[in-house]
This record gives C-alpha cells, structure tokens and sequence, in this order.
C-alpha cells in the first residue's frame, strides 16, 4: 500500500509539478522616455543627454491583470537616494544630472502589496552625448563637379527642434553655409575639382542655449566623374 501512495506521489509531482500550483509573481511593466531631439524617421531608443529630461513610468500586472495601486504608497528613488513618495503616483520625472557615459538608477518601491510585502523594480538609464551625422546620399562618398546636397543630422540634443541649433559647416578647413532657412541643408557647389581630389567635408552642431553642449562630424569625399 505505501509502495503505491509513493508511486501516485511520484507520478503526481511529474505532471502537476508545485510551481504550476503556486501563484505567479507580479510584475512591473516600466518604459521611460528622454524628451532628446532626434530626426523624425530615427526608430531606434531616443537616449537622454546631460540636462534632457526623462519620464518614468510603470504599471504591475498581477494574474494578468493591471493592478490598481491608488491606495499603495509608491517611493521613488534616482541614484538610491528619495525622490517622490505618495499613494499610486506611477510616474516620476527627472532631468538627466550625470555626465555622458554615465547612468541613472531609478528604483520604484510598492509598499505592502497585498500579502506580498514591498516590491521594488530597479532600471539603468544610459546617458549620452549628442551626436550629429553628415547624410552623404553618393556611393563611396564620391561626388561631381557641380551642386552636392548634405544634410546635418543631429541626435539627443538638449532642444525641441532644429531652431534650437547653431549649425556651421566647413570643407578643407574653409568656412561654408548651408541654406538660410535650413542651415543644416548644404549644397557644396564644386567647380574645376580634379579628379579624385579630396574634399573633407565637417559639420560641428551646438546648442543655442547651452554652446558646451556640441558635436562635430567630419567625412572624406572624392571628386569622381
């Protein structure tokens, strides 16, 4: 008789194993969202630079279910140190104090979830510096004598729009100007250019509010046929 209980124990354990019995964690659901520029069609993660703010926000999803935490008390940390406490606040703001290369910590704390006790959730924002990037539509950066059109791309500026830009290009270290209305626009109009002579084409990009923060590009390009 003991042989079979074990027997039906044992075979019991295999197709109904205890963590299908027990009940599943709650989750945190967080996303955030650095208020940097970046061109219109970037689909990749918009990063925040020195002095961008950024939104942070979270729901806990509990047996499939967004829970509703309006009488939790939630605490807020940036860099483990206390920002915000309050019942149900799931959403915390800050402006990016740290340097490129370095992070931020956000830490949200739940107090006394149901039975559960506190539950805390921790993410790491990366911070940048901003970047701008020379769009060079020619094969192998090759171009002709001539109108060549670029265009300055500027990324995790501390702005809202391009307005907001000081936008100076240079080729072969002589100063140059895009459009007026469109300074990051550049038509480089190449005349009696030998072939494969080379133009180095720069761009430096800064902040009309804040000069320090600025980024330069610089690319190669060749007069070909």
């Amino acid at each position: 008789m003991n042989k079979i209980l074990i027997v039906i124990f044992l075979l019991s354990s295999f197709l109904f194993p205890l963590s299908s019995f027990s009940q599943a964690a709650p989750e945190f659901l967080v996303t955030w969202k650095a208020s940097s520029y970046a061109p219109s069609d970037y689909l990749g993660r918009i990063l925040p630079s020195r002095g961008a703010p950024v939104e942070v926000n979270f729901e806990l999803v509990d047996k499939n279910k967004i829970a509703d935490l309006s009488k939790n008390e939630i605490r807020w940390y940036l860099d483990n140190k206390l920002q915000k406490t309050g019942k149900g606040i799931k959403k915390f703001n800050f402006a990016v104090a740290n340097f490129a290369d370095q992070t931020h910590q956000i830490r949200m704390t739940v107090i006394k979830y149901k039975t559960l006790g506190d539950l805390e959730k921790s993410i790491t924002i990366p911070i940048v510096s901003p970047q701008v990037v020379i769009d060079a539509p020619y094969a192998n950066n090759r171009i002709r004598s001539g109108l060549n059109s670029f265009r300055a791309l500027p990324y995790f500026f501390n702005i809202a729009d391009l307005s907001q830009l000081i936008v100076e290009w240079s080729a072969n270290g002589q100063k140059t100007s895009g459009a007026v209305a469109n300074p990051e626009i550049l038509d480089l109009n190449i005349t009696g250019g030998k072939r494969s002579a080379e133009i180095n084409l720069s761009v430096n990009a800064k902040n009309r509010a804040n000069e320090i923060e600025q980024a330069n590009e610089s690319i190669k390009l060749v007069i070909g046929n």
